[in-house]
């Protein structure tokens, strides 16, 4: 179908979409996965609303820096990779494994046997579900910066936590753990007090997350070692750093890695020193211009979201950016998101608790898919059940609203298009107002049920050729309204309707 529109990706000069924002630079970032499994449902809901603020920010003229990444840590992937050792050998009825059985990768994930058969080995595993979970969110239309992809067993990564471990270290607050063996951090005196300061300086969504991750940091102390035996991880000293203690760095990483991504890891640590030395407390502000290229003004975090059950983690975060960067250039938000839930249990890939990412795609579709995943946000701090009719009424919202499209682009639109600017404008500013909260359920209540049935009711049936072209200009309006909306919400439709 060719559709009469301009190109409604920019929308500078559309009514119901901010034409005065300053151009600027916007930094999000979210909890990056661990890759042993495809991606659940309530990990596939935090990007897909990561993404909505992405394209809408994009929509209201910033460059949005949205990094995505795998990080390789942790000892499960080598349950697994033994597990996978035994599988058609003789030693295979020896398997007592409950979690991580051949049949939950084969039949339930949908592992081929001869991808299985390569599991043996951890990183192959970390590699086959990265590239797994980078399929499903490309298909979605996530709109990551892919091109900057990495994962932690990059070498430059591995300097990057060395360095900041040697930093601790320097700042003497590395202490032995009092109940594990090993090393662990200090939580306490200077540090604790001013990790406090700047909580009570952060954005927490919604407020009442503040008190969740006060509550965490006060109980942190050096009970918990950071030092691993058989993980993957950053290796020093003998032993692996504990993902929950390098995994807080990758916000950090991410916002140097422009600028690092070049440099030989050999030469790397060089480039940490120059930069921390200049973005770290005490702060020289005129050095800072000359230190940071432009590319690297994201700094810093504009919006970070995360689970609601990643409190401590997010604690943790807030004593490292305290520790090591200056207070301009600390994480601004956080998001807390609920949970996808099913007869109120988190859904949980690994125990066969409700679908993967993968298994809604191949499904449903992308577009039912993303707009099934986006309804759950009515609140987007609280969990939300997974209910049994939302796949199909999802379908069936997406082919009204085709219809209604396909049928609009035949209608005529001249004689009342006042009426219909009015009415695109006030719904506008609704639809804009709920995004801003984060309330998707209610913006595609409007954009695909509301305003379709509205809108039509104002159309004409088109009484011949000459009355084609006066419609056009008014009908291009219309359409950019819908397709700019669709943009940020769910773009893969938008091939559909130009089909």
């Amino acid at each position: 179908m060719n559709l009469d529109t301009e190109k409604y990706s920019t929308l500078s000069n559309q009514r119901s979409f901010s034409d005065t924002a300053e151009t600027r630079d916007y930094f999000l970032d979210l909890a990056h996965m661990h890759p042993i499994c495809p991606l659940s449902l309530s990990h596939a809901r935090m990007f897909l609303l990561a993404d909505v603020w992405a394209r809408w920010q994009r929509q209201k003229g910033k460059s949005v820096r949205f990094p995505i990444c795998m990080h390789y840590s942790g000892r499960t992937v080598y349950q697994i990779s033994e597990v996978a050792k035994l599988w058609g050998s003789d030693k295979e009825n020896e398997i007592n494994e409950e979690r991580f059985t051949p049949g939950l990768f084969i039949d339930f994930y949908q592992v081929s046997k001869s991808d299985y058969k390569e599991f043996s080995s951890p990183i192959f595993i970390l590699d086959y579900f990265s590239s797994r979970i980078l399929g499903d969110l490309k298909v979605l239309q996530v709109s990551c910066d892919y091109d900057e992809y990495f994962n932690t067993q990059d070498e430059r990564y591995h300097e990057f936590v060395r360095f900041v471990i040697n930093l601790y270290t320097e700042k003497k607050i590395i202490v032995p753990s009092t109940s594990h063996p090993g090393k662990a951090l200090d939580y306490s005196g200077r540090w604790k007090k001013d990790a406090l300061r700047s909580l009570n300086e952060t954005k927490f969504s919604p407020e009442s997350s503040l008190r969740m991750v006060r509550d965490s940091m006060l109980k942190l102390d050096n009970d918990w070692s950071y030092e691993r035996e058989l993980s993957i991880g950053t290796q020093i000293e003998g032993s692996v750093v504990d993902p929950m203690f390098d995994s807080e760095l990758l916000s950090m990483f991410n916002a140097i890695f422009p600028v690092i991504k070049g440099v030989d890891p050999k030469l790397v640590a060089e480039t940490y020193r120059e930069l921390f030395g200049n973005i770290s407390r005490p702060f020289r502000d005129d050095s800072l211009a000359r230190i940071i290229p432009d590319h690297l003004s994201l700094v810093p975090v504009d919006t970070f979201f995360l689970e609601s059950h990643l409190q401590n983690w997010a604690a943790k975060k807030i004593f490292s950016e305290t520790l090591l960067l200056n207070p301009s250039l600390m994480t601004k938000e956080y998001f807390f998101i609920g949970s996808i839930v099913i007869n109120g249990k988190d859904v949980s890939p690994s125990r066969r608790r409700g679908e993967t990412l993968s298994q809604l795609i191949q499904s449903a579709g992308p577009i039912v898919a993303r707009l099934a995943l986006l309804y759950t946000f009515g609140n987007p701090v609280s969990d939300h059940e997974w209910p049994p009719w939302l796949v199909t009424s999802m379908r069936q919202k997406s082919y009204r609203f085709v219809k209604f499209f396909r049928l609009l682009q035949k209608r005529s639109v001249t004689n009342n298009y006042h009426q219909i600017s009015m009415l695109l404008e006030e719904r506008g500013g609704e639809i804009n107002s709920l995004i801003e909260t984060k309330q998707m359920k209610k913006v595609i209540g409007i954009l695909f049920d509301k305003i379709p049935c509205e809108v039509y009711q104002l159309t004409e049936r088109s009484q011949g050729e000459e009355e084609k072209q006066p419609d056009r200009q008014s009908r291009v309006s219309i359409n950019n309204f819908f397709l700019g909306y669709l943009n940020v919400i769910c773009p893969p439709i938008i091939e559909l309707l130009n089909e």
